[in-house]
């Protein structure tokens, strides 16, 4: 979920992470739905997203490691401003009643709509957006 209202990301998963997670800054995060708030750790995320277009990128962030989230949550103002710092100055983002267009430190823009529901633009993993066939998947597992 990208929300302009988050003040971090945070990521349920350890394999999202580059390297091993530090300590976090802090022991809890608020406002999470459906979620205890305790945070295990805290670094460097990889994303490999993609956008309503097919347009396919890496996202690297600072995130919080809460191992009971339900959702991904992206925090853009924060990614713009870590980009910033390290003076990497096409970041961007643009929302409008239809969208978000957000722009990448590599220059690339991706698009993401606004869902019906919960009125928030919503960005999937490709790994999201293509799962694996089930029936591949287990033929593979047995043969390991």
């Amino acid at each position: 979920m990208i929300d302009t209202g988050a003040s971090c990301s945070i990521t349920s998963l350890l394999r999202d992470f580059i390297h091993e997670p530090g300590v976090p800054d802090t022991k809890s995060i608020g406002g999470l739905p459906g979620a205890t708030t305790e945070v295990l750790g805290y670094g460097k995320i990889n994303w490999d997203i993609e956008d309503a277009n097919g347009i396919r990128c890496p996202l690297v962030t600072a995130a919080h490691f809460v191992p009971d989230a339900t959702i991904h949550l992206f925090s853009p103002q924060v990614y713009i401003a870590e980009q910033y710092k390290e003076n990497k100055l096409k970041c961007a983002m643009n929302l409008d009643p239809f969208g978000l267009l957000l722009t990448l430190a590599c220059g690339t823009t991706l698009k993401f709509p606004i869902q019906k529901g919960s009125k928030l633009p919503m960005m999937l993993t490709h790994k999201a957006l293509h799962p694996i066939n089930s029936k591949s998947n287990s033929k593979q597992h047995k043969r390991t």
